[in-house]
């Protein structure tokens, strides 16, 4: 009796366990998020390293003015009506590192394949984003969630860019990835402790 009264314990605390699990994924759509899309001139160290100075200097400039904003209709106007400051600061890093090629930058939507975003899953789709283009733009790309704001300064570290070519050789090598469920790992713990 004693046995199954346990049982039936463990049983009600992993269905509490559960419905109340705070790690599962929220789901965002894309009608209340705003991206912020930066594509390098090409996968080279040095225009890899520039697009997170590009970055670092944009989010510098605006994020205190994200923070303020309540709606991603209102982020589009403030980009909007900041379209030639934000492109004058990104010429400008390119200019004073040494690059002789421009920005362009445009708003409206995009495809983004789904992505994992700070334990939120962005699904595949169009987001409105504001994109910014590099040169010709056939690097890797980098992105934030600008609204609601979750954007920042430093998030991925330039210092990783010195080696960039390094990193290319080793996503073939990268170790084997164990996918395991925290719900058979705590019932697998309880029973053990229940049972022995």
């Amino acid at each position: 009796m004693i046995k199954i009264l346990r049982v039936l314990t463990v049983a009600l605390a992993l269905t509490m366990l559960m419905v109340t699990n705070s790690y599962s994924y929220e789901a965002h759509g894309d009608n209340d998020v705003v991206r912020l899309h930066v594509l390098a001139n090409s996968n080279s160290p040095e225009d890899q390293l520039v697009k997170y100075k590009v970055r670092d200097e944009i989010l510098a400039q605006f994020t205190p003015h994200f923070s303020e904003i309540e709606s991603a209709i209102e982020l589009e106007q403030f980009i909007e009506d900041n379209i030639e400051e934000i492109n004058k600061i990104a010429d400008s890093t390119l200019v004073s590192n040494g690059f002789s090629y421009e920005s362009t930058i445009s708003i409206g939507k995009f495809e983004f394949p789904s992505r994992l975003y700070l334990e939120k899953i962005y699904p595949a789709g169009e987001y409105e984003a504001v994109k910014i283009v590099l040169g010709e733009g056939k690097g890797d790309n980098w992105w934030c969630v600008m609204f609601p704001p979750l954007c920042f300064v430093g998030e991925s570290s330039p210092s990783e860019c010195n080696d960039f070519s390094h990193q290319k050789q080793n996503k073939e090598e990268e170790k084997q990835v164990e996918y395991r469920f925290k719900f058979f790992d705590v019932i697998k713990s309880l029973f053990s402790k229940i049972f022995s």
